[in-house]
């Protein structure tokens, strides 16, 4: 079996146990492991893969959507914002000047990498959902859970024709 972890105010180790578990959808005894707390292994919980699918989806609010809200673009149908028909360098933000190009380079940077970010970090959380269950780990399942809902809500945004139509006019 495993060994025992020597907690550092000299208490009582915490060791892995094996219990005996019977549930009314399975009346036959199951073993189940209980592996002792890990301390300090933030990267190990559900919380990174969460704040990757939040930093994505914020990105792509910050550089396609908001641009979209504060230049009044919902009155074009999607097929002429897709072509860029309303002049995006004649829109905010790019009207402001050169110090706004970094602006559209983040853009630029949203519209390349954001979907494989997406992608791997839906990959992450369906690990750490994974992990979670197997220990019976809600810490680490709910926000995992929450981050692959984020990420397939980001990735279904970006293949939607509005997502298209948005970042073809940003971009444009």
């Amino acid at each position: 079996m495993g060994t025992c972890v020597r907690n550092p105010d000299d208490s009582a180790p915490e060791c892995p146990t094996i219990t005996i578990v019977t549930t009314p959808a399975a009346p036959f005894p199951i073993e189940v492991s209980v592996a002792p707390t890990v301390r300090g292994r933030w990267w190990r919980s559900g919380w990174p893969p969460l704040l990757l699918a939040l930093a994505c989806a914020g990105a792509y609010a910050v550089f396609f959507a908001l641009p979209y809200y504060v230049n009044d673009l919902d009155r074009f149908p999607l097929a002429e914002l897709a072509t860029a028909a309303p002049d995006p360098r004649e829109a905010w933000p790019h009207d402001q000047g050169p110090s706004w190009d970094a602006f559209r380079t983040g853009a630029m940077a949203t519209f390349l990498l954001d979907p494989a970010v997406a992608l791997a970090t839906l990959a992450w959380a369906g690990l750490r959902t994974r992990q979670g269950i197997a220990a019976g780990d809600l810490r680490r399942t709910g926000p995992a859970l929450v981050a692959a809902a984020i990420a397939l809500g980001t990735l279904a945004w970006v293949l939607s024709p509005f997502g298209r139509a948005l970042m073809g006019w940003s971009l444009g």
